[in-house]
């Protein structure tokens, strides 16, 4: 698993931390993302990771999980 540099960042409107990844699972090349911040008294953290090749496909579904997550 290779990291690239931790940066500032929004999860929704939230400021947040977050660092790309690259790896590779069961022989397919992934990358991803991790987001970590705090809301409310609470820290959180979002992985976001999916095969390079089906990456298109997931935009969609990622940007609706991102932009509809109720945090309390």
């Amino acid at each position: 698993m290779k990291f690239e540099k931790i940066e500032k960042s929004k999860f929704q409107n939230t400021d947040a931390l977050s660092a790309n990844y690259k790896m590779k699972l069961l022989g397919l090349a992934h990358s991803g993302k991790i987001y970590a911040f705090a809301k409310n008294g609470k820290v959180f953290a979002f992985i976001q990771q999916g095969a390079d090749e089906d990456s298109s496909g997931n935009i969609e579904g990622f940007d609706h999980l991102q932009n509809n997550l109720k945090i309390k």
